[in-house]
């Protein structure tokens, strides 16, 4: 049986070509049902799922290894048939070309091809766990360097009535993309400090004037490290 799988009329994004172009999916994303052994009918795998299971076997047939790019018309098959009492569960789920899968028919899998899914699930999920804690840990710092800008922020109140000093509603974007190309809680705080000296400031050019040194910051940083590079190759 075949479930077919991924984006009708359009490009999947496994599909590239050794070029690196997109090549046309020879798959569909067409949402089916079915009639079980029991005269039951429900629906078949679900959309994410099947997506899931193809970027798990990394878009390419677990069988032959044929990918998109090489023409093949991939789908989502079971591994125990469904016919023998096979679910419709991620462990149970491999990525086959269309010849492979209208080959192997109701037959029963061999113990090579179960051990394969069962190793590719557990690679899965130790990956996902990876991805999770990876993205918290970003969470976490991006949280805890934006405390410590506020926190610079706020030491430099309004001269009269203690008020800090207005923040556009973007602010915190803008100190993450500083962060990314360089810059350091102690950058900022260095920097605040100049802002805030610079007399004839409004409230609210406090900020925008900050951003400038921000950014002048960042492109002293990557002119300093253009220089070693050119100094790297000229050794």
């Amino acid at each position: 049986r075949q479930l077919t799988c991924s984006r009708a009329g359009g490009v999947a994004p496994c599909a590239t070509s050794r070029s690196g172009t997109p090549a046309p999916c020879r798959t569909s994303w067409r949402t089916t049902t079915r009639t079980t052994t029991s005269g039951r009918t429900d629906m078949a795998v679900s959309k994410a799922l099947r997506f899931q299971v193809m970027r798990r076997d990394g878009f390419r047939c677990q069988y032959c290894g044929a990918t998109a790019a090489d023409g093949a018309s991939l789908v989502v098959d079971h591994v125990l048939p469904v016919a023998l009492g096979g679910q419709d569960s991620a462990d149970n789920l491999t990525t086959s070309c269309a010849s492979c899968n209208s080959g192997k028919g109701s037959m029963p899998p061999d113990a090579e091809n179960v051990a394969q899914v069962d190793q590719r699930n557990a690679e899965w999920a130790a990956a996902m766990q990876r991805a999770k804690a990876q993205a918290n840990d970003e969470r976490e710092n991006r949280w805890r360097i934006h405390a410590a800008f506020i926190k610079e922020w706020d030491d430099w109140p309004y001269a009269f009535g203690g008020e800090p000093y207005p923040l556009p509603d973007n602010f915190a974007d803008a100190v993450e993309t500083w962060v990314q190309r360089g810059l350091t809680v102690d950058d900022f705080r260095e920097l605040i400090a100049v802002a805030m000296g610079k007399a004839g400031l409004g409230p609210r050019d406090r900020f925008r004037y900050f951003a400038g040194c921000c950014w002048r910051r960042v492109s002293e940083l990557e002119a300093a490290a253009a220089l070693i590079m050119d100094q790297s190759d000229g050794d």
